[in-house]
């Protein structure tokens, strides 16, 4: 038996029998809902109105929704904070600390690559993204 950190037992065998799907089929799998990052009644107002002006001002493409990337972890963990990371722009590339497991260049660097989603994760050599092959050994984030 493993101990996980909060002392609950897993038994190694079954996730060893856990099948794994094709990273297309995970990512059809997921829902990148769960991905959102979780903000009080006040935070969210914010968090829209900020969402909003972003796309105006160009930060954010106006068309996009956040369906593959995390703006509410962004906006709360990196804008609110006005750390190094929030300098995003629709022409640029954000972080990828944010990217939700549906992203096409969902990376190790991702907050959400861990557990069974780790698997799923490519990484980054250089500005090549090299695509998961299913069993990606951990890399160190660049945010951590």
């Amino acid at each position: 038996m493993c101990t996980l950190d909060n002392d609950k037992k897993i038994n190694p065998d079954k996730i060893a029998s856990t099948p794994t799907l094709t990273v297309e089929d995970f990512k059809k799998s997921i829902n990148p809902n769960e991905y959102n990052t979780k903000l009080s009644k006040e935070d969210e107002k914010e968090f829209e109105k900020w969402f909003i002006d972003s796309k105006h001002n160009g930060t954010i493409h106006p068309m996009d929704s956040g369906y593959d990337y995390d703006f509410r972890g962004y906006w709360k963990n990196e804008v609110q904070n006005n750390s190094k990371l929030a300098g995003g722009s629709a022409s640029a590339h954000f972080t990828d600390k944010y990217k939700k497991p549906n992203h096409a260049t969902f990376s190790n660097e991702s907050m959400y690559a861990t557990g069974n989603n780790a698997k799923y994760a490519g990484y980054w050599k250089g500005e090549n993204f090299i695509k998961p092959t299913g069993n990606n050994e951990r890399k160190k984030r660049k945010w951590q």
